[in-house]
Formats: structure tokens, sequence, C-alpha cells
């Protein structure tokens, strides 16, 4: 692969999230592309990005990932969030979450008719 591959991430540091899943989610793609600059692989682009940034920033992420939160935080009433997720998923975004993240994943109707657990 060549080194100057580019795949970039987007972590929603969305209101209540928890920072410590953020930042540790940043360290292990920043480890991944220690060893892969070594080999010559794929480097990682993380962008941890709050709730305007997201909604204000053209998005060139491959993948966006929701992280849990210690705060309940589902992400109900985020309508324009949820019309974000769901155009970049349709333009080929990868969407994942980690832990409670799913249920932003599930209020937005990307899960509807799937499996999905926590």
């Amino acid at each position: 692969m060549n080194k100057n591959t580019e795949f970039h991430i987007t972590i929603f540091a969305y209101p209540g999230v928890q920072m410590s899943a953020v930042l540790g989610l940043q360290d292990v793609f920043d480890i991944a592309n220690q060893v892969s600059s070594s080999t010559e692989g794929m480097i990682s682009k993380v962008k941890i990005a709050d709730e305007e940034q997201l909604l204000n920033i053209p998005s060139t992420s491959n993948v966006v990932i929701l992280p849990p939160n210690l705060s309940g935080s589902r992400g109900e009433d985020k309508t324009q969030i949820h019309e974000y997720l769901q155009k970049s998923h349709a333009n080929g975004t990868v969407m994942c979450s980690v832990c409670a993240g799913a249920f932003w994943l599930g209020n937005s109707g990307l899960l509807d008719n799937r499996p999905a657990t926590t």
C-alpha cells in the first residue's frame, strides 16, 4: 500500500460524550499510524469534532465514530445530527459506535431493520 494513502476518521464529541473514550480512540489510531508509517501502510487522519464542527465543516471522513457517554445522552432530539449521519452514510461514510453511541445511530434511523448490540 502506498505510504501517502490517507484514511479520514471523525470521532464525534457530542455533548455528554465520555472524553476518556474519545481520547482513547485517538490514542489507538495514533499508535496504529506509528506502526503503519514504518511499513509504508495507510495513515489515518483523525479529527475530533463537536456538534458545530460536524455540521459546519465539509466532511471528508471515511468513518464516523460515535463514542459512549456518561450523561445518558442518546441524541433523540438531534435532527440535524441525524440528517448529517444519514447523508454521510448514503454517500459512503462508514458509521460505527462504541457502547451507548449505538443509540445515536439508532435514533438517526440508520439501524432500522438491522441487528445491533451495544
